[in-house]
């Protein structure tokens, strides 16, 4: 009788409310669609049904069962992706540095270290660990759901964004994420996406590497250290007779698919010289490299064309170069910070013209800042469609989820905008965001609340709940 109750209990319980979201059939009939970068649909309808997109076009009718938003007037186009992002990032890592277990102990998935072989050689031959070094770390299990960037980048109208690790040299795993409230498993689209590359030093009397050159010496050693560690595991098991048995060691181990090409590198670099130089390193290893930039990519167009390299481009400008209102003074501003600064929304454009592979990061600028500087790298000859692919088709290429996001076509996941205008366009607002066939409706900035003239309103979701 028990059984039969909790049966009754869970059968009445049905399913959760995103769940049922999820499956909720949609139609947004009468607009422009955009369904990738230069091929545009006039009039077309999109369906969505369990969080996929199952058909657009001119001539789609909308199904009796779906919930229909009429989008006259409206362009759709695919859910932007943030291609370097903290947003969601655990305040608290899962578990701290234990020097004692080489590495970062049992960091996210990584497991305990070597004993006593750890991650000596990480010191070069000193004793101890080296905490700048953990590539193990995997940012999959270091998220938080409890984090109101996602709605923030949500409204702005990003849907998916690749999460990398901020700390250290070799920081760990990146994850990317769909940008929605659920659990932080649901959200994971793609897992251990790259390992991510910092340029960190550890300053004066704060460890090793404490310079520039420390930190490439570093860099090169470790992955010295990774191809020794590889080159010894397959004499062991091609043939152990004679070879003392490998210590596990999880660093080595993460690392190892990035030295046999079967991973990407992002170098995370702050200047053009650490730019450059990552990108020797990656010639010198045979990696597969993506750069993020700082803004200055203009400056090294060949190096990028030569390398063959894939650019995260951000669009967080430098201000104007002022001391005051001292006239006198601003005279003493050097000719390269103003050339800088005139040259710096010129940079996507210049990257574009070569013909190399970028996206766009909002690393440095707030979500609702991000479409207007875009604009202003448009305003500076970028095309529309090549900064429209910056943070669509390009990201879901480089990341390997081009076949699921990206683009809206049938049988690709669910995440779409709709908006009052083309995307960057000025004064083009986002209306509604469906993040793996979630909906959430944004309305008008200047619209109040209930009419009671108390301010904006926030998103809705289907519930009405804001």
């Amino acid at each position: 009788m028990l059984a039969i109750a909790l049966a009754v209990v869970f059968a009445s319980a049905g399913p959760s409310a995103a769940a049922s979201q999820r499956r909720s059939a949609y139609a947004i009939t009468g607009a422009t669609v955009i369904t990738a970068p230069g091929n545009t649909i006039e009039n077309a309808t999109v369906v969505l049904r369990n969080g996929l997109i199952e058909a657009v076009g001119a001539g789609v009718a909308a199904p009796p069962d779906a919930r229909v938003i009429d989008g006259s007037g409206m362009t759709v186009y695919a859910g932007w992706i943030d291609s370097f992002s903290e947003v969601a990032i655990q305040e608290e890592p899962t578990a701290a540095p234990t020097p004692a277990t080489g590495g970062r102990g049992n960091f996210g998935r990584g497991g305990r270290g070597g004993g006593r072989q750890a991650l000596q050689m990480l010191e070069l031959g000193s004793p101890g660990v080296n905490r700048q070094v953990h590539p193990e770390f995997v940012q999959a299990d270091n998220l938080t759901n409890d984090d109101d960037g996602l709605a923030a980048f949500r409204d702005a109208g990003f849907t998916a964004a690749l999460v990398v690790p901020q700390d250290g040299i070799y920081r760990g795993q990146s994850v990317l994420i769909a940008l929605r409230d659920t659990s932080t498993e649901e959200m994971v689209l793609r897992n251990n996406v790259t390992q991510v590359i910092g340029f960190t030093t550890g300053g004066f009397g704060r460890g090793y590497p404490s310079s520039a050159m420390g930190v490439i010496a570093l860099i090169r050693q470790v992955l010295l250290d990774t191809r020794r560690q590889a080159t010894w595991e397959n004499s062991y098991n091609n043939d152990p007779t004679g070879i003392p048995r490998p210590e596990t060691n999880p660093a080595y181990t993460a690392l190892m698919p990035v030295l046999a090409g079967g991973q990407q590198v992002i170098f995370d670099a702050s200047n053009t010289r650490t730019a450059k130089r990552g990108l020797d390193i990656a010639q010198e290893f045979g990696l597969s490299p993506i750069l993020k930039g700082n803004g200055n990519e203009y400056d090294m167009i060949d190096v990028l064309v030569d390398a063959r390299v894939e650019v995260i481009v951000p669009v967080d400008y430098p201000d104007k170069p002022s001391v005051g209102d001292d006239d006198d003074a601003n005279l003493d501003i050097s000719l390269a910070a103003l050339q800088r600064w005139e040259a710096a929304p010129g940079n996507a454009a210049a990257i574009e013209r070569a013909g190399v592979t970028f996206a766009f990061t909002s690393d440095g600028v707030e979500p609702d800042e991000f479409a207007a500087a875009v604009r202003k790298a448009i305003e500076a000859g970028l095309s529309a469609d090549a900064a429209l692919a910056a943070v669509t088709t390009n990201p879901a290429a480089m990341f390997g989820v081009d076949s699921i996001i990206g683009t809206i076509e049938a049988g690709k996941i669910a995440n779409l905008v709709v908006a009052t205008g083309a995307p960057f366009a000025e004064g083009t607002e986002v209306r509604h965001v469906f993040v793996d066939g979630v909906h959430t409706e944004i309305e008008a900035s200047s619209t109040p609340p209930g009419g009671d003239g108390s301010g904006p309103a926030g998103p809705r979701n289907d519930r009405g709940q804001q």
